[in-house]
Parts: structure tokens; C-alpha cells; sequence
């Protein structure tokens, strides 16, 4: 049965132990309830060195590793430390590559998105051949592709929301995963529908797909 120590409480309050867990099923938990903080909270205070605790466990997958530096990556950017965010994301990506693991990366989309967005950090990447080829395979499967969004007179934000709604997010989930109030989300929907000639939620999807915004 699914260890039932290892609470949301117990991990936001670990440190060290965080390194020292050697259950595979602990594992787990502990990396559950460490991502939804890092997603509701990434300028938690110590968070950074919380998943540093973490990546130094020895008993983490490969798989396990890459996602928890994506997270780290994302921690990093949100405390506008973008020079060690694109870092340690250009090391993901060419590991990544290197070792043929696209499929963690692709689950982390809610992270990456926003990372890959930021100009400082997505055009720092594209100078990387592997890194390119990554992020090539990612966009195929659904990851935002910015510049076509733009040949469309699309913003990046307005791009990143109707992404969003194409997989089926509502306007809260938006903002909240956006650090957005829900007004502002359908400012960037109401703009967006404009510049596609939509009026519906649906028309804008149906757009979102025949432009190649979304796999």
C-alpha cells in the first residue's frame, strides 16, 4: 500500500529527508505532492533547496531526476533567476536528448511552456542543436510553438491561454497555472478570438488545431 506518511505536510516541512527516501513508493509521493507545491507556490521560500534535497537522492529514476530539474528550472525563473533557470534547462534538454527521453519531458508541459516562452530562455536554447531537436519533438506533441502564434498576430500570452483551452483548461485553471487574475485571462481570449475572426470557445479551438499551434 501507498506509504501514508508522506504527507503534503511532511513534505512542504522536509529537508534532508528528502534525500534520504528509499522507498520507491515514498518516492512517489513525496515527488506528487512536491510538484503541486512548486506549481501553486514557486516562491516558496527554501523550495529551491528542498528539490536540491530531492535531486540528491540517489534512489530516484532516470525519469524521476528529469522531472524534478524541470520543476527546479521552473522554481528559478518564477524567482526571476532566469540565467540558472535556462542552465540548468539547456542540461534537461541535452539529457534528454542524449538519452532518447522526450515522454517525461512531455509531461511536464505546464511547466516548460511558460520556461520555453520566456525570450531569454527559449532563444538562449535554440542555440543548441540537441536542445533544438528536443524542443522540435515537444512541439509536435503539443507544446506551444511561439513563433507561429506571432505570424498569426498572436501574443505569447494570448497563444499560451488558447493553447490552454484546446486541452480542455477552464479560465480559472488558466489563471491560477498563469499567475493571472480570470479578468485578465478573458482579456487575452477576447483579443485572441478577434485577431482569429472567432466568437466562440469552440471556433477558437478548431482555429487553434488548423493553425499548428497545438499537435
Amino acid at each position: 500500500a501507498l506509504a501514508t506518511r508522506i504527507t503534503r505536510a511532511w513534505v512542504a516541512a522536509a529537508g534532508e529527508e528528502l534525500e534520504r527516501l528509499k522507498d520507491r513508493d515514498e518516492i512517489v509521493q513525496a515527488m506528487i505532492w512536491l510538484r503541486h507545491i512548486v506549481y501553486e507556490q514557486p516562491t516558496r521560500p527554501h523550495l529551491e533547496v528542498q528539490l536540491g534535497y530531492l535531486l540528491g537522492n540517489l534512489n530516484l529514476t532516470g525519469r524521476q531526476h528529469l522531472c524534478a530539474e524541470v520543476w527546479l528550472a521552473f522554481v528559478y525563473k518564477r524567482q526571476r533567476n532566469v540565467s540558472r533557470a535556462r542552465s540548468l534547462l539547456q542540461k534537461v534538454f541535452e539529457e534528454a536528448a542524449r538519452l532518447g527521453a522526450i515522454a517525461p519531458l512531455a509531461e511536464e508541459r505546464v511547466f516548460l511552456s511558460e520556461l520555453v516562452e520566456q525570450q531569454r530562455i527559449g532563444g538562449y536554447l535554440e542555440i543548441s542543436a540537441p536542445v533544438r531537436q528536443v524542443l522540435r519533438r515537444l512541439r509536435d506533441g503539443g507544446l506551444p510553438n511561439s513563433a507561429l502564434g506571432a505570424q498569426n498576430g498572436l501574443s505569447r500570452r494570448e497563444t499560451k491561454v488558447l493553447v490552454m483551452i484546446s486541452e480542455g483548461s477552464s479560465n480559472k485553471f488558466i489563471a491560477n497555472a498563469l499567475g493571472l487574475s480570470e479578468a485578465t485571462v478573458k482579456f487575452h481570449l477576447t483579443n485572441a478570438y478577434r485577431k482569429l475572426g472567432c466568437t466562440r470557445r469552440r471556433e477558437a479551438i478548431s482555429a487553434v488545431r488548423a493553425l499548428g499551434l497545438v499537435g
